[in-house]
């Protein structure tokens, strides 16, 4: 099994991912920020919540971002459907998924699962966790981020989450420190990329 968790050490070029969504109206806030700043992300979607929220999908799309796929549930006790999860997305977007992530980052979680054996599908994961999900202050997760950032960089970042209760509260340090951190990066010279824009590093589990 190939995976990725990060693009060439030589350039500077840095991918911002975000998992657990679509998230409305979190997930549109998202979208203005990067709008406003210029720049072109990659969301890893749960079917589940896409099948919920389709225009979301849509409005993702139609602003320039990739797309990938995060199976159909995000749960630690069951295996997640990536079949139908892709399935979902392809029936909103006119286009199949290329790029999966497998929640937690769990790689056991791909194995067995058809959408693996088409050669043309990646499985990303990331290098740079700043885990917001630990609800961290901004100032925490502004200085985890910058000094764990390299050329090639996968910043692992979420504007949803897999628990309901969650869901309104999960992205708002993350939205907080956004700004902040791209300006600051992009200061450093790095360039925010879309994952098939990258020359990304295969590795073999």
């Amino acid at each position: 099994m190939i995976y990725y968790s990060y693009g060439d050490r030589a350039i500077p070029e840095i991918a911002l991912t975000f998992d657990d969504g679509p998230n409305p109206p979190f997930t549109y806030y998202l979208l203005d920020i990067l709008d406003d700043l210029g720049i072109r992300a990659n969301f890893f979607l749960l079917g589940y919540l896409a099948q919920k929220y389709p225009q979301a999908v849509i409005e993702i799309r139609d602003r320039g971002h990739l797309i990938g796929a995060h199976g159909y549930i995000h749960h630690r006790k069951e295996r997640p459907d990536f079949v139908l999860g892709a399935r979902i997305l392809q029936d909103i977007t006119g286009k199949r998924p290329k790029f999966y992530r497998p929640p937690y980052g769990n790689l056991k979680l791909c194995q067995g699962s058809p959408v693996f054996s088409q050669k043309d599908n990646k499985i990303i994961l990331w290098d740079v966790d700043p885990q917001d999900w630990k609800f961290l202050s901004v100032d925490i997760l502004y200085q985890k981020i910058k000094k764990a950032v390299r050329n090639g960089s996968i910043i692992d970042l979420h504007d949803g989450s897999q628990h309901y209760e969650e869901r309104g509260v999960r992205p708002f340090y993350m939205l907080e420190v956004l700004p902040r951190i791209i300006q600051e990066l992009h200061s450093q010279g790095f360039i925010f990329k879309r994952l098939d824009e990258m020359k990304l590093v295969p590795l073999k589990f």
